[in-house]
């Protein structure tokens, strides 16, 4: 389940099987996950199995992979989409593949 709001997190802590936050600094991240963590335990949930994934915001440096790691993240995932309006697949795909290159080595 998606979403930054406290609402948001709730229904996530409620009812999902994990979270999934956009456009994130690693201290944001942080700051939602512990409430996140918070919010389970209030419901009687635990941690373990909840899984957490965030698009880190676009000006953040693949060197805070671990920052995004240390406040809980399990899976970063690249949405570069949201940040560049594509003309074309072949545009789309390019760009994909450049930041698929600058992340992941």
């Amino acid at each position: 389940m998606g979403g930054q709001t406290e609402a948001a997190l709730r229904r996530a802590a409620s009812y999902a099987d994990g979270w999934c936050g956009f456009n994130l600094t690693p201290a944001e991240t942080a700051e939602k996950v512990k409430l996140l963590e918070r919010l389970l335990a209030d419901r009687g949930r635990r941690r373990e199995g909840f899984e957490i994934l965030v698009s880190p915001v676009v000006t953040e440096p693949p060197g805070s992979i671990a920052a995004y790691r240390d406040a809980g993240v399990g899976e970063l995932y690249l949405a570069p989409v949201f940040a560049t309006p594509f003309a074309t697949v072949a545009e789309t795909t390019k760009v994909i593949e450049e930041r698929g290159r600058k992340w992941v080595r």
